[in-house]
């Protein structure tokens, strides 16, 4: 007949939900399951995955049902950025699962994210759900976030103290010398907030988005444009009059432009007092990711023109 009590017993765990095999382990067969399916007492979610009737179909079912469809997974990338509670993943969105690269990677109830190495991911739990580690999920979200999304949800945590730079190490020994989407981006931002890390040429990195600018749709600009600031002579990087749209390289570590943080500020709201806008792009912006850049630049600029700011 099966034992109800052990069915309630993984259902109250797992949000409502359990797979074949635990279904077989509490006694209930093929027929028996099938049974209680067409009686309505179970909700068949996927070919091997149930759920009680009365099991509310929320986020954490659907997560809890996309994890036990596997031997072996594990909540990863969006989903995980979610339950570790980043800025910008307030919304849980549709649940995404790392499984091992042999395993299928077809699902109904997940995107399913790969992963070559699968032992050697490093996990933690959070509500009930195996998920990788914040530092594991900072790589895997840097492949979908732009430069300036991703830049902003890892200093947030840092900020927070929920991010620990030493557990992005083993991470990237284990990735060595790929160049994998977004690899490069977490690189440098490691490399850029370890205490002691050293400011960047300024010129190299203004030459550097003088390169990027070249070629593009961006309109006239002018380097190194001088300009009176509160009585005070000053510069900006790059300033395009068509937009009145300032862009700043800023080569400083994360450290220096933490304590610069007040005086960026004022600057910045002293020139939005004059219409004019300041875009800043970082080291690691400009060197990890470009064509992202330029789009941003393009953006604002047609934003600044069609609202007639420009």
């Amino acid at each position: 007949m099966g034992d109800r009590r052990a069915i309630d017993g993984f259902a109250s765990r797992q949000y409502g939900v359990f797979n074949n095999r635990q279904a077989r382990e509490a006694g209930f067969d093929k027929n028996a399951i099938w049974r209680r399916v067409q009686s309505g007492e179970w909700v068949q979610l996927d070919h091997s995955v149930y759920c009680v009737a009365s099991a509310s179909p929320r986020w954490e079912r659907d997560m809890a049902a996309a994890i036990l469809s596997r031997r072996q997974a594990v909540v990863a990338g969006a989903s995980a950025a979610h339950l570790h509670r980043l800025r910008g993943f307030e919304q849980a969105g549709r649940p995404v699962m790392m499984i091992p690269t042999a395993s299928n990677a077809r699902s109904e109830l997940a995107r399913v994210i790969q992963a070559k190495r699968f032992a050697e991911i490093a996990t933690t739990g959070v509500a009930g759900f195996a998920v990788t580690t914040l530092a594991e999920t900072m790589v895997q979200i840097a492949r979908d976030l732009s430069a300036f999304r991703m830049e902003a949800v890892f200093d947030d945590a840092v900020l927070a103290g929920k991010l620990d730079l030493a557990a992005f190490q083993p991470i990237l020994d284990r990735e060595g010398e790929s160049r994998a989407r977004g690899l490069g981006l977490v690189r440098s931002m490691v490399a850029d907030r370890v205490p002691g890390a050293p400011s960047h040429d300024s010129t190299f990195l203004e030459r550097r988005l003088e390169m990027i600018l070249a070629g593009t749709q961006v309109p006239s600009w002018t380097r190194e444009y001088g300009f009176s600031l509160r009585g005070r002579p000053s510069r900006v990087d790059v300033f395009i009059p068509e937009w009145a749209l300032v862009i700043e390289a800023d080569g400083r570590n994360w450290h220096a432009r933490r304590s610069d943080f007040e005086n960026d500020r004022l600057r910045d709201n002293t020139l939005a007092t004059h219409g004019i806008q300041v875009l800043r792009f970082t080291y690691s912006m400009l060197m990890s990711d470009a064509k992202d850049c330029v789009s941003t630049i393009l953006r604002v600029g047609a934003l600044r023109n069609a609202s007639g700011l420009a």
